[in-house]
C-alpha cells in the first residue's frame, strides 16, 4: 500500500472541506452585508443572525486551514507488524461480527472518511475513545472500547 498516496488523498479531502467552508463563508458574508438584511424593527434579527453565521463560517475556514497544516506536518511512516500503534498508523480492525474497519490514526479531522485502494478509511484521533484505545497496541491485540453504555471489541488485523 502506498501510504504517501493515502496521505495525499487525505490532504485532498481536507482541501475539499476547506473549499466548501470558504464558499459557505462567502455566502454567509454576502447575506450579512446585503442591504435587505437591515433590521426593519427591534424584533427583526435576520441581519444579526447572518453576521453570527458569517463569523462562524470564517472560523470554520481558519480551522480547516489549520487542520491541513497540521496534517501536512505528519510524516509518512510504514509500520512493522511488531510496531506499536501511534499517529500515522493505518490500522485494520475486525469486530465480533466479523466487520472490518480501516482506520488512520490522525492528529486532526477525526471522522473524515476517504476512499482509498478499494477501502473506506476513517480518520480517528487519539482523543476519540477508539483512537485512544488503539494507541500502544500491536498486531493481534484485542481492544475494547466503551461507546456510551456499550462495549465494542476489536482485534487488530493489520498495521501499515
Amino acid at each position: 500500500m502506498d501510504k504517501a498516496q493515502l496521505h495525499q488523498t487525505i490532504i485532498n479531502a481536507l482541501l475539499v472541506v476547506l473549499e466548501t467552508s470558504k464558499n459557505a463563508a462567502i455566502q454567509a458574508h454576502e447575506a450579512a452585508t446585503n442591504g435587505e438584511t437591515v433590521a426593519e424593527n427591534k424584533f427583526d434579527t435576520f441581519g444579526l443572525e447572518a453576521s453570527y453565521l458569517a463569523a462562524g463560517q470564517s472560523k470554520r475556514v481558519s480551522e480547516s486551514e489549520e487542520k491541513i497544516n497540521i496534517f501536512q506536518q505528519l510524516k509518512v511512516q510504514y509500520f512493522k507488524p511488531e510496531s506499536l500503534i501511534r499517529l500515522g498508523a493505518l490500522v485494520v480492525l475486525e469486530d465480533a461480527k466479523n466487520n472490518i474497519k480501516t482506520l488512520f490514526l490522525s492528529p486532526v479531522a477525526g471522522g473524515l472518511k476517504v476512499s482509498f485502494d478499494q477501502f473506506e478509511v476513517t480518520l480517528v484521533t487519539p482523543s476519540a475513545p477508539l483512537g485512544c484505545a488503539l494507541m500502544r497496541h500491536r498486531l493481534g491485540d484485542d481492544i475494547t472500547v466503551l461507546v456510551g453504555d456499550e462495549k465494542q471489541s476489536y482485534i487488530v488485523l493489520n498495521i501499515v
